[in-house]
């Protein structure tokens, strides 16, 4: 309450209007209402402070994306006092090279032969990053050596019905978080993340940085950074899985396109580093110090 900047990362309650539905409690489902309750008084919590902080205009806020700041205006009506800063990747970790040199041991530690194509999704509310749609498109293109990995710790049992439905029982596969995620990007084909909304999203921009094909979706900021066609692809409708199919298929079927996109998404990674975040902040953060030493040294009408 007492920040001099806020680098704002999620607008809650954009978030709430897209889980709202699924935070109902359900005498079919008892065992969830901890969950539920838990969740629905943090969201409620998280808006009120949300009120009660970001409608003051002499506060700085640093967004994450175009998308954070068209959600503060919506909600809250900020349109002054921000500064847009995305978010970064660890060059210590990520990349081309680290990424072919992981490979073959990943892929053989999870079971996929090198004629497989494997999509990647990471994420732990796996509704909200697109899973369902993911599964609608893959399933319509009924393609043997095409697999879904998909990471996170959300429950997966909401999913089985449609998996079974498209018969994926054995082509998706939930694996569990580890903390060097760059094992999932080096044994991964491409990233596929129909968002259906996110602030930024992370993976697809590590994605990007190991060299690897992403689809994301227009309603994560992560798209922003990304040019449709050269360096990945965007999905307008996150909902739409007969486009994603389409897009999937073309990143299956047409190799020198796979190539071409992981190697430009590579560079483009390259422009947004946590080096160039914290350059970024820091430049806002002096400038909100000279700011307030100009206040300070104005105190007295001899020193203004």
């Amino acid at each position: 309450m007492d920040a001099d900047v806020i680098s704002v990362h999620i607008v809650f309650s954009e978030f709430y209007k897209q889980v709202r539905a699924e935070l109902k409690l359900s005498l079919n489902a008892v065992h969830a209402w901890p969950r539920l309750i838990h969740r629905r008084v943090y969201y409620a919590l998280a808006r009120i402070l949300e009120r009660r902080t970001y409608t003051r205009e002499d506060l700085p806020l640093v967004v994450v994306s175009r998308k954070v700041a068209a959600d503060l205006q919506r909600y809250y009506g900020r349109n002054s006092h921000l500064s847009l800063v995305y978010h970064g990747w660890d060059r210590s970790r990520f990349g081309p090279a680290r990424r072919a040199m992981v490979r073959l041991p990943a892929r053989r530690a999870l079971d996929l032969p090198e004629n497989i194509c494997a999509l990647l999704l990471i994420g732990n509310d796996l509704k909200k990053k697109g899973l369902p749609c993911l599964i609608e498109a893959v399933g319509q293109l009924q393609i043997p050596d095409m697999r879904i990995l998909v990471v996170g710790n959300d429950t997966t049992s909401p999913y089985m019905t449609s998996i079974r439905h498209y018969g994926l029982e054995d082509r998706v596969q939930f694996l569990p978080v580890r903390p060097d995620v760059e094992f999932y990007y080096a044994a991964a084909d491409a990233y596929a993340g129909p968002s259906l909304e996110d602030a930024f999203a992370m993976p697809p921009l590590e994605a990007m940085a190991c060299g690897l094909p992403v689809i994301v979706s227009s309603q994560a900021g992560v798209s922003e950074v990304i040019t449709h066609g050269v360096d990945g692809l965007v999905l307008q409708d996150p909902r739409d899985a007969n486009v994603l199919s389409v897009m999937i298929r073309s990143l299956y079927s047409d190799l020198p396109l796979r190539k071409r996109l992981g190697e430009n998404a590579s560079s483009t990674a390259l422009k947004y580093t946590w080096d160039r975040n914290a350059e970024q902040l820091r430049a806002v953060i002096e400038e909100i110090l000279s700011a307030r030493g100009r206040v300070e040294r104005c105190q007295t009408p001899a020193s203004c």
